[in-house]
């Protein structure tokens, strides 16, 4: 396809109706006249076009504020910024509040005597309602809760249907619109708009509940939070909030922004810096990151021709981590070179000229917008001396013009003679990773990565090549040099790209939620939207032809679309010339679909009956305790239950469980795990214990027929006590034939698809066959 048919294709796409004037109905802001807004998710009104938001429907005297639902009217000035104001560009004022809550009561209910099973407290997606409380309702009416669509039943309100995307005006939205830094709660997560007023992002997970905007409740002590433009910090009690600065620019992670940055003399700087406004680094001066890792987010950021910027070599993770030295049978090496857009190098061999070690890997791609510091040399063994760092990692990302003019380096440190070796030096540190983004981007002066050469001794290896990046919305221009990097040049792809239901890219999540929702920061003002895709690969640029566009800023991932394990959300973006991006952000959403398998040590056979009336579980915990909050579990007599946040909840830390004076029967344990958002996983781990004196065994037999025409139903499901004894399934003639089943009174249902299912309570006798012949009214 040519690309003024691309152009064509996107402006069919992104073309809106006339705005309609003030009282119409309406989606968006987009659909209204002039100064007029769409009440869009403000407190259940009708999404109409009008001046201000009306509060007719909040309950008491509570009032109507946009983007946070019904308020109290001392608290209708707090929360997120409603002017839109904050963020470098007008952007979100993110909260640095705490990730991930560890999950509510953990008391450990379930006692080892048989006793009362505790439930550990409200379930964790319970909390506030930010649209006007959980009271009385009208039977079928609706209302948005965050993403959620609910109903009125029997006058308290129930799920209807989890929105892909938004909720708004009553129903599910295929866009979201919301005032640019406001904050909501979407259950008991806190949210805010991004700059283009077109996406919630993540922000933080409640401990407790969620209310306009902010988590009520416990918090950590010393914890910092943004409310508005104020700082507030956690007490020593860890039980309230206080304010400890208002910010004249705005809040951000916890902290205020900067007003501005000139660095008219040398400086250090390290971590995540957020600046409302420019930053200037003059000719003369150097900004330098001690720690190895910078990143500066402004409006405009100059770096004038004799002035630089430098982040210091303390690349030592394992990516891309060169090998020891040492001497082997006939030869010897230095340590090895680190790895980063290239691998390392290994040294000259000595003696008989016998490689003894492996070079630092190359890590990364040259395809996706990541950066990372250079892996580090390698030592050499028998030596105190540390192997040298790679380069450290910088990011510069203006929202408007990013102009460097000057020096920006990242270089690795060179090896050295590693003491009590006899000679052998530490490989070189790889070159780091340099970020270079914005709206437009020019690059006159020198960008460096350069991987360190050893020194100071003999036989150590070189390391590799660092990683430059430069990405841009509408104009780039690179006329500098570009030294000892693997270059990446393309269309600036989203780099703030967050999940409020799976927000951890660390985490596992359990498999037991409807879809996953990522949202994102807008790349550039004037790009016409993405293409995303999501597989297992961790890099993949979606095209055309492998992807989906979008013209918004999230996308609803339904769960049937992911599999166990790590999954990939890959996006570029599309600039207002219809180009697609080659260069990709990626997300990962990683799903754990196996519970916690169990075992008995007590009851160590499941078919086997003992007289031990004390069962005593235990049971594992799949990929690693940090994954997970608790458990929860049910103890029964049937064979497919799964446990619910109704159950019993156990810590964490809780990986036993006795049970004891079990009456005689077969019981069932069933044990789910609980992730760090509360999710359960769809199935649960069974392990059965038959207690008391052996009862003898028995057989079912029987034919499953329509009950209209009486024909036999072939691969009819026939279970007893859901699946106590394994189901079977009928034959060609409709047939089954149950042996074995353990004598006493069974639960039997019969289900097949298009017939009503039918249960019986059938006695089975030791040593007899029981009949039971079974009809299906069709549906």
């Amino acid at each position: 396809m040519s690309r003024s048919a691309l152009f064509v294709l996107f402006a069919m796409l992104l073309a809106a109706c006339d705005p309609s004037p003030e009282g119409e109905v309406c989606a968006s802001d987009s659909d209204c006249d002039d100064g007029h807004g769409c009440t869009i998710d403000a407190c259940n009104v009708e999404g109409r076009c009008r001046h201000e938001p009306v509060s007719e429907r909040c309950p008491g005297d509570d009032v109507c504020v946009v983007g946070r639902g019904c308020v109290a009217p001392g608290e209708a000035d707090a929360g997120g910024r409603a002017d839109g104001g904050g963020g470098f560009d007008g952007g979100p004022d993110y909260d640095g509040g705490p990730g991930h809550d560890a999950g509510g009561g953990e008391d450990g209910g379930g006692g080892f005597d048989g006793g009362p099973d505790y439930d550990a407290g409200p379930r964790p997606d319970a909390g506030s309602d930010p649209d006007g409380g959980a009271g009385a309702c009208t039977e079928g009416q609706r209302r948005c809760r965050g993403t959620s669509l609910e109903v009125c039943r029997a006058g308290a309100y129930a799920l209807e249907q989890e929105c892909a995307i938004d909720c708004a005006v009553d129903r599910c939205v295929t866009s979201v619109t919301c005032t640019p830094s406001a904050y909501r709660c979407n259950g008991d997560v806190v949210e805010v708009c991004n700059t283009a007023g077109s996406a919630w992002l993540y922000v933080q997970r409640c401990a407790g509940s969620c209310a306009a905007g902010l988590c009520a409740g416990a918090c950590a002590p010393s914890e910092t939070r943004c409310n508005g433009d104020v700082v507030e910090v956690c007490g020593a009690g860890g039980a309230s909030w206080s304010a400890r600065e208002t910010c004249t620019t705005f809040c951000t992670h916890g902290s205020c922004a900067l007003a501005g940055l000139d660095v008219a003399a040398n400086m250090d700087l390290d971590g995540d810096l957020v600046v409302d406004g420019d930053v200037l680094v003059r000719s003369g001066a150097t900004l330098r990151s001690p720690s190895g890792r910078l990143s500066i987010r402004a409006r405009n950021i100059t770096v004038q021709a004799g002035g630089s910027i430098a982040v210091v070599a303390r690349g030592v993770g394992p990516e891309g981590a060169g090998v020891d030295g040492f001497f082997c049978t006939g030869g010897f090496n230095g340590g090895s070179g680190g790895g980063h857009g290239t691998a390392g190098t290994v040294g000259p061999t000595g003696s008989s000229g016998r490689t003894c070690t492996n070079p630092g890997p190359a890590f990364g791609s040259a395809t996706d917008s990541a950066v990372a510091s250079g892996g580090p040399g390698g030592g050499v063994s028998g030596s105190s001396t540390p192997g040298s760092p790679g380069g450290g990692m910088l990011r510069l990302i203006a929202s408007s013009r990013l102009d460097i003019a000057g020096q920006v380096t990242a270089d690795g440190q060179p090896g050295q003679r590693a003491e009590g070796s006899s000679g052998l030096s530490t490989g070189g540190g790889a070159g780091g990773g340099i970020l270079l983004a914005g709206d437009e981007v020019l690059v006159s002066g020198a960008i460096s990565a350069q991987g360190a050469p050893t020194g100071g001794g003999t036989w150590g290896g070189n390391g590799g090549q660092g990683r430059i990046k430069i990405l841009s919305g509408v104009m780039r221009s690179v006329t500098g040099s570009l030294t000892g990097a693997v270059v990446t040049q393309g269309i600036l792809p989203p780099l703030f790209v967050t999940s409020s239901t799976h927000p951890d890219s660390s985490r596992f999540y359990n498999d037991d939620f409807p879809r996953v929702t990522v949202a994102w920061e807008r790349s550039f003002p004037s790009r016409l939207g993405h293409y995303w895709l999501v597989d297992t690969t961790r890099y993949r640029v979606p095209t055309p032809a492998t992807g989906a566009f979008v013209a918004d800023d999230v996308v609803g991932i339904e769960r049937s679309a992911l599999v166990a394990g790590d999954n990939w959300v890959h996006l570029v973006s599309v600039d207002p010339m219809s180009m697609i991006g080659t260069v990709e952000t990626a997300f990962r959403v990683r799903v754990n679909t196996t519970p916690p398998p169990i075992s008995s040590a007590s009851h160590a056979s499941e078919s086997a009956w003992s007289t031990n009336r004390d069962a005593f579980f235990s049971w594992t915990v799949p990929q690693g305790a940090e994954h997970y909050t608790g458990f929860l579990y049910v103890l029964d007599h049937y064979g497919d239950t799964v446990p619910t946040h109704a159950d019993t909840r156990l810590p964490i830390t809780q990986t036993t469980l006795l049970r004891s004076g079990l009456a005689d029967g077969i019981w069932m344990l069933h044990v789910v795990s609980i992730d760090t958002h509360g999710y359960l996983t769809r199935n649960a781990s069974h392990r059965q214990v038959r207690i008391g004196p052996d009862p003898g065994a028995g057989g079912m037999v029987g034919q499953i027929v329509d009950a209209v025409g009486a024909a036999p139903i072939a691969g009819a499901r026939v279970r007893v006590n859901r699946g106590i004894v394994p189901n079977q399934t009928t034959n060609a003639t409709g047939n089954y034939n149950f042996m074995n089943v353990p004598a006493g009174t069974w639960e039997v249902d019969v289900s097949a698809p298009g017939y009503v299912t039918m249960t019986r309570s059938v006695t089975i006798a030791d040593g007899a066959s029981v009949p039971l012949n079974v009809s299906l009214a069709p549906m």
